[in-house]
């Protein structure tokens, strides 16, 4: 599951399934044990962007399928997964530890903020593999906004390609584009050199 829904389409089906199926997973009529809530993990956070899965990530030489949470207090978690099951990052950290997207000077914006990650290979950059987060923060003196648009390494989450980029936008005769006003409301979507990003206001507030 390596982007929102699972496709470009955002269908959210899943074709290549191997393991669940109509008749082993839990129902009314089979309430098999095998399939269910096994466990919680620990995050600083409310989790408003999709957690996705990377099958097959190789970490300081180990392979590993790792789940990434991102947190509306700007921070990325890397879960990875051992014996047949995740565990929590606090006994087995698949970076050296979760990674904070805050600038210095900044904290993680209020009730506006909103993080979405989506992980895709950078077209033509070869490896490693890339996370696209968007991050919204606040400077701790003046109060301003900023978004800005990560690029991490999955391996170990250090930024990529001189990250991260902060985001504006004008249309004449005015900006365009405030970062207090707008949350990234869908999953980032990499499509051939691009990153698109889609955005909604925040609660209609005016402007």
């Amino acid at each position: 599951m390596l982007t929102y829904h699972n496709d470009n389409a955002r269908t959210g089906q899943n074709l290549t399934e191997q393991i669940l199926t109509t008749t082993n997973i839990n129902n009314v009529t089979n309430p098999s044990p095998a399939f269910g809530k096994l466990y919680e993990l620990p995050v600083d956070g409310l989790v408003d962007g999709q957690p996705l899965i990377k099958t097959q990530v190789t970490i300081a030489g180990v392979t590993h399928n790792v789940l990434y949470v991102v947190t509306e207090n700007d921070t990325v978690y890397a879960f990875r997964r051992r014996q047949q099951r995740l565990v929590a990052m606090a006994r087995v950290r698949a970076w050296t530890g979760e990674v904070c997207l805050g600038q210095p000077g900044m904290r993680p914006g209020d009730a506006r903020d909103r993080n979405n990650l989506d992980p895709r290979d950078r077209s033509g950059r070869g490896t490693p593999r890339t996370i696209y987060v968007v991050a919204m923060s606040r400077t701790q003196t003046t109060g301003a906004y900023f978004q800005r648009i990560h690029a991490l390494d999955m391996t170990t989450g250090a930024e990529e390609f001189n990250g991260p980029v902060t985001v504006t936008a004008t249309f004449r005769p005015v900006p365009a584009f405030s970062p207090a006003q707008y949350k990234e409301r869908a999953g980032l979507l990499c499509w051939a050199a691009s990153l698109i990003t889609g955005w909604a206001s925040h609660c209609d507030f005016k402007p």
